[in-house]
């Protein structure tokens, strides 16, 4: 599991693709200068310190490791095995409870949070509906719950002519 480095929309509009294509937006000066680092561990994410010291930071920093599907990556055979993605599940959860069921399967997570962090542009979410986020919801506590490994709905579809 990855993390994120949340631009804020001042910061977001200002981005010009030479700032993406030189790495600026990495940059902790030109992190700083927009105003990103609002706590320790977003200033940890601009990788302040040698890659041996944040990837220890990564082991001894004290959060769960979970599937975030901002910076994520699985085997292919595990992602398989779980028959991915659920896909009566639209914005908002699906990357969520895609992990907790490669978790159920017995898949290991481990966190890149602090060397791997992508940086993300603001963006309204005029797509967030508040009935599709309490099915989903429902969908990631169902999995946590149960130990579910496998959704019905995924890359083996249901046979709709049984």
């Amino acid at each position: 599991c990855g993390s994120l480095i949340r631009l804020g929309a001042e910061a977001t509009e200002a981005v010009v693709e030479e700032d993406i294509t030189s790495g600026r937006v990495f940059d902790r000066g030109w992190l700083r200068r927009w105003g990103t680092f609002d706590r320790l561990g977003t200033w940890l994410k601009a990788m302040p310190f040698s890659l041996s010291a944040m990837s220890l930071a990564e082991i001894m920093w004290p959060i769960r490791k979970s599937w975030m599907g901002s910076n994520s990556a699985a085997w292919r055979k595990d992602a398989i095995a779980i028959n991915g993605y659920d896909e009566d599940m639209k914005y908002g959860g699906g990357d969520k409870e895609f992990g907790i069921r490669l978790a159920n399967a017995g898949v290991m997570a481990r966190s890149i949070r602090f060397t791997a962090p992508v940086v993300h542009l603001d963006h309204p979410r005029g797509y967030a509906d508040p009935k599709r986020m309490a099915f989903n919801r429902d969908r990631i506590e169902t999995s946590r719950r149960t130990g579910k490994t496998w959704t019905e709905n995924g890359l083996v579809k249901p046979d709709l002519h049984s």
